[in-house]
């Protein structure tokens, strides 16, 4: 008698009419169990899988970012050189590398270009040292040194209205204008 009035609650429970829906919603629980098990087995698998992922590209971010403390003197040194033809002597430029603790974009390190205009004054960040004009020639500096280390399909100019607008700018105007030239090349 308990057992029939356990098994007539569990009907009630679960508002079944008799043991064979009982019997079709018990496999139907052992398939939803079943399934869950599977899912969490396919997350463990993801888990694991994005973690040797991670372990990867951060070790790819961590040498990347040593590739890029090695090169960026020798860099900034070759822009120092283009912008010495663009007269801007006496310029320093430098760039401040820290590598961070977390991946974004562009991996692990953060990149900050320190200038000056002038030789023996401090270095700052470009967007508070540098004129209009200074930030134009070191744009074009940084774009004819890619160009050269690296093959680009196009290489976009500094956007200005005419040429003499440009030169007006950089108050060099043979002097660009060879850059331009040899950088469209």
């Amino acid at each position: 008698s308990q057992k029939v009035d356990e098994f007539n609650r569990i009907l009630k429970k679960h508002q079944l009419k008799d043991q064979t829906e009982l019997l079709a919603y018990y496999e139907d629980l052992q398939n939803r169990n079943s399934d869950l098990l599977d899912t969490q087995s396919r997350i463990e698998s993801i888990e694991k899988e994005l973690e040797t992922k991670q372990f990867e590209l951060t070790s790819r971010a961590i040498a990347l970012h040593k590739k890029r403390e090695e090169s960026s003197s020798e860099i900034s040194a070759h822009i120092l050189e283009v912008l010495s033809a663009l007269k801007l002597t006496g310029t320093q430029l430098n760039f401040n590398l820290e590598q961070r603790s977390e991946l974004n974009a562009y991996g692990l390190t953060e990149v900050r270009l320190l200038f000056s205009a002038n030789e023996g004054m401090d270095l700052v960040p470009i967007e508070q040292a540098a004129s209009g004009g200074e930030l134009s020639r070191v744009m074009l500096a940084l774009m004819k040194v890619l160009s050269e280390k690296k093959e680009l399909p196009t290489t976009k100019k500094p956007r200005v209205r005419s040429t003499q607008e440009f030169c007006g700018i950089v108050r060099t105007p043979s002097c660009t204008g060879t850059h331009l030239q040899h950088s469209a090349m």
